[in-house]
């Protein structure tokens, strides 16, 4: 009857431009643009043997309530929006038009996206939004375990790639008794607890930056990365101010595996925390302006080819060879949290020379070329020439705000004259997707609407007719 109900509901209120799925519904089929968005006032799930696919530009709206506390619980009911995916979700957007999960209404947060349950069909989520999730305890289905991202998967394997999530109560992504799980170029943001929390599980973390988290200043446990008991890998992945942990692992079984290569952890609380009895491998990584770059409280923890700004690295890290200590990175601009490298970086070309088994993915974290020069470069970002600021920098002082943004920037340069400046928007491939004319006085902040600009990371470049440049990184939401 439920179903019947949605069907009837598209059929003869299409002038609403809106879908209501009530609590206890199952769905399957398609999403479409047309329909959207889907409001779900409780629990909707897709049943085991079935499907949904959700189509690009679709907005699913979840129903809210006030924060409690603590993880929301599964039994809730009607008033919590939850998605229960037993069989499989397709949900693919693109570039231009993602697909947005956010919560009913202007206050609170909602339940999650979980993928559970042993069907052979994988789910795929690419080009997704996710804001204001909260997480689950005591989820029925899952023998009553508690699932904390706002995109949490249970003994279920999959593939999140592009995706971004922001403003989650508690964890962005949660893997729990899942053999394989893909995370491939994930921005996630403003979190409570965790970026990414694994829990007896296997998984890859490529091209992904997780950051900016609220969670308590000197949190024990909480993490970028948090794993317990599981094999996990991480590539070409920058994970910064956080007030807790950039990595932190945890497990009872000596066979369990943490790989790290070519990442950056800069400017958190604690760069990595291990209480881990597995083998540690570190390879081709900086540890840099975090207030305390290392915490190994563990056996088997080997770094080679890794650059640190300590004086030293901690005693209790075996390392193998050609390690920089003492160093600074020379990022572009750490202010702005732009970590691509200068062409006199310590990093570039000092990583390890045989970096064939290692995994990497042919472009960077800004997918760029990941090998430039003669050897791959330390860190999460390759070296780019284009990227280079010359002697002559434009200002010496320059500002962004607000960045993330939404419609607009404002820019504050340090100029001690009237002028116009040339400006462009380049994104993460290196291509000139936006440019024009700006008129900046001293003191005094420009506007510039960029409202056009899809979700996602790009450069704003500022030339004066001397070609003096300045590079800003900028996100959109």
């Amino acid at each position: 009857m439920l179903r019947w109900f949605v069907l009837f509901s598209l059929l003869q209120v299409p002038l609403l431009a809106q879908t209501i799925i009530p609590h206890n519904t199952d769905v399957s089929g398609v999403w479409s643009l047309s329909n959207s968005p889907y409001v779900l006032q409780g629990r909707a799930t897709v049943p085991e043997d079935s499907s949904l696919s959700i189509e690009p530009g679709v907005e699913i709206r979840l129903a809210a309530i006030p924060f409690q506390g603590q993880l929301y619980s599964y039994y809730y009911g009607n008033g919590l929006g939850i998605l229960e995916v037993i069989g499989s979700l397709n949900a693919v957007g693109n570039e231009n038009d993602s697909i947005l999960f956010t919560r009913e209404g202007n206050s609170g947060s909602w339940g999650a996206v979980i993928l559970l349950g042993k069907s052979p069909a994988h789910s795929v989520l690419k080009y997704c939004v996710f804001r204001y999730g909260n997480g689950l305890r005591n989820v029925q289905i899952a023998r009553n375990k508690d699932l904390s991202g706002a995109l949490s998967f249970y003994e279920k394997t999959g593939i999140a790639e592009h995706n971004s999530f922001y403003d989650c109560t508690y964890d962005g992504i949660c893997a729990m008794n899942t053999d394989y799980l893909r995370i491939q170029d994930n921005h996630i943001l403003n979190f409570n607890q965790s970026g990414i929390n694994i829990i007896d599980s296997e998984v890859q973390i490529r091209q992904s930056e997780i950051a900016y988290s609220t969670a308590p200043s000197g949190s024990r446990v909480n993490a970028g990365v948090r794993m317990y008991s599981s094999d996990v890998l991480i590539v070409n992945s920058i994970i910064h101010h956080l007030n807790s942990n950039g990595l932190y692992a945890w497990a009872y079984r000596s066979q369990n595996q943490l790989r790290s290569y070519n990442n950056t952890f800069v400017q958190n609380k604690v760069g990595m925390r291990l209480l881990y009895p597995g083998n540690s491998t570190f390879i081709n990584c900086i540890f840099a302006y975090n207030d305390l770059n290392f915490d190994p409280r563990a056996i088997n923890v080997s770094f080679e080819n890794c650059l640190t700004n300590s004086i030293e690295f901690d005693s209790r890290i075996s390392l193998v060879a050609n390690n920089i200590k003492f160093s600074n990175p020379n990022f572009i601009d750490t202010a702005q949290s732009n970590y691509r490298l200068f062409g006199n970086s310590p990093a570039v070309n000092a990583g390890k020379a045989n970096a064939s088994n290692l995994g990497l993915d042919p472009n960077d974290f800004h997918n760029q070329p990941r090998i430039v020069g003669a050897k791959v470069d330390i860190g999460a970002v390759e070296h780019q020439p284009y990227f280079d600021l010359n002697e002559s920098a434009l200002v010496k002082q320059g500002q962004v705000y607000p960045n993330p943004l939404k419609n607009e920037l404002y820019l504050k340069l340090d100029v001690e004259k009237v002028q116009y400046l040339d400006w462009a928007i380049i994104n993460a491939s290196g291509q000139t997707i936006w440019e024009g004319r700006l008129l900046v006085m001293p003191q005094q902040a420009s506007r510039l609407s960029l409202s056009t600009l899809s979700v996602g990371n790009y450069w704003l470049e500022v030339r004066d007719s001397s070609d003096a440049k300045q590079l800003f990184q900028i996100q959109v939401r």
